[in-house]
């Protein structure tokens, strides 16, 4: 079984993995470690407050804010904790969130489940209604107010935005992760080398 780091962030017919970190209905919040490839627990919601989504990140994706890229993931029922479940990209909720003085882009991408719908080329995913987006902002804005932080969402977007943050995270994560290059290798010839060998002085011509 592969741990949450070894996951695709993408599969061959196009859907996303998502990585369930709290299922919809829970209190616990986890993180993927990807040192470890495990998840590793996070936090404990105020009393009061449960997900009301079942909600993780996109393996391989770096944030503007230094994590995984978030996910809600839109479903009726409550998947298991570390779950890895295919998504099709049906929106974004572009966000800034300040914590401490410090301001960053805290986007919250919108997933619809794909598996179990059949084979075939599938419809495009639909976007949610303005009561789901409603919904989904007035948790994160009330949820960041018990942290002491600010959620303030900027707009909302469909699909093609939401790739297009997928591709940008995509590709900082890759920027991070690239293998260090070998320091460049001095012009000197080492010792005893053909090169540094000392040539004996030519002899005068008779």
């Amino acid at each position: 079984m592969k741990g949450p780091s070894r996951v695709p962030p993408r599969n061959p017919e196009g859907s996303v993995n998502a990585i369930v970190e709290i299922p919809r209905g829970g209190r616990v919040k986890y993180k993927v470690d990807e040192r470890s490839g495990t998840l590793a627990f996070g936090k404990v919601l105020p009393a009061g407050f449960v997900f009301p989504f079942n909600f993780g990140s996109i393996p391989s994706t770096l944030a503007p804010d230094g994590d995984p890229l978030d996910v809600v993931v839109l479903l009726d029922e409550a998947l298991a904790l570390g779950t890895v479940v295919a998504v099709e990209l049906a929106a974004v909720i572009e966000a800034k969130q300040t914590s401490e003085g410090k301001t960053t882009r805290n986007d919250r991408l919108v997933g619809v489940v794909t598996a179990g719908k059949g084979g075939g080329k599938r419809p495009p995913a639909p976007a949610p209604s303005p009561v789901v987006f409603e919904e989904i902002e007035r948790f994160f804005v009330a949820y960041n107010e018990q942290q002491h932080k600010t959620f303030v969402p900027l707009s909302r977007k469909g699909p093609e935005r939401a790739r297009e943050l997928l591709a940008q995270a995509l590709a900082r994560w890759k920027r991070r992760h690239a293998p260090r290059r070998a320091p460049a290798r001095s012009r000197r010839s080492s010792p005893g080398s053909d090169s540094s060998r000392r040539r004996p002085a030519a002899r005068p011509a008779r």
